[in-house]
This record gives structure tokens, sequence and C-alpha cells, in this order.
């Protein structure tokens, strides 16, 4: 979710970042997010609807890989032109509720992973982004371990305390 938030600030459009922990929400903000919610105190779909009069945002990210936000995802969208896009991934076997008939609207309900990813056009073009100065990378490094705090890093990416880790392997 950063790494698509910290994409689309470099793009310049107007971002609505959502989480349960509120220190992640603080790094939203730090990344470029215009709006934050925290998803167990707002209403989130009222709040979307108000942001966008009405509408529902044009493009939704779901990174976390929870059944609700997926199905938040999903429904926070324009139903004519939405699409959702599900990066995040639910254990093998278990399902998402959406409303179908969105679907014959032109709302779009997509996922992304190895297959969708171009290294010889995107690669590029982010490395010209951070060079430009548009995509600043750093700010996505929460944390840096020395290589004998190996474990104590895995654990915090595990609970949630850690966006991007940097492991220094010098002795």
């Amino acid at each position: 979710g950063a790494s698509a938030l910290l994409v689309a600030k470099a793009y310049g459009v107007k971002i609505i970042a959502i989480d349960i922990q509120d220190h992640k929400l603080e790094l939203a903000k730090r990344l470029g997010a215009t709006y934050t919610l925290h998803a167990h105190r707002d209403d989130i779909l009222q709040r979307i609807y108000d942001f966008t009069d009405g509408a529902g945002v044009d493009y939704s990210i779901e990174a976390s890989g929870a059944r609700t936000s997926m199905e938040l995802a999903y429904a926070s969208v324009n139903k004519d032109r939405g699409v959702t896009v599900l990066a995040g991934n639910l254990k093998k076997g278990e399902k998402i509720c959406i409303d179908p008939f969105d679907l014959l609207f032109g709302k779009i309900l997509t996922g992304t992973g190895e297959h969708t990813t171009r290294p010889e056009k995107d690669f590029p073009q982010y490395a010209e982004m951070y060079l430009e100065g548009k995509l600043d990378l750093e700010k996505l490094i929460t944390h840096r371990y020395h290589l004998e705090e190996i474990n104590e890093a895995f654990l915090q990416l595990e609970q949630g305390n850690v966006c991007r880790a940097i492991i220094d392997f010098r002795l």
C-alpha cells in the first residue's frame, strides 16, 4: 500500500489512505495522502462519498489482504468507471462478496502480481521518477537493523510495525 501511495503521489492525484493502525496513517500522511481514515473509527464509505461528492473514487488499491477491506475497496469505486486492484491476498479458498451488478456498468475488479509487472518498461520508469526527485523512496524506509537484529526485524514486520526495513550486512 505504501508503495502504491508513493507512486500515486508522484502522479499528483488525491489519495485517501485507510488503515486500522494510527502509526500507518501517520506514515501515509508523510508519504502524501490527502486524507486518512481509520477503518475502525470512521464510516469509510460515507467519508469517501463525502470527499468525492457522492461519486466514489476512480481507483482503489487494496493491499492488506483482508476480506472486509477488499469488499470496501470495491464498494468505494465509481460504479460507471471505477477500478479496484487487489494487491493483497486472502488465504487460498477464502472468498469475498461483491455485487456483480456493478460490473455491468463498467466497474472493474482485478488483481496484481508478478504477471502484471513489466520490468522492461516499469523499472526504467520508476528509476527515472526517482532520479527526477518525483519518487522519494527513502520515505518508505521506517527502520534500519544490523544483521544480528534480523529476527527482530522479521518480528516487527509480521506485527505490522515496519513499512520497509534496511538490513545492514556490514560486520
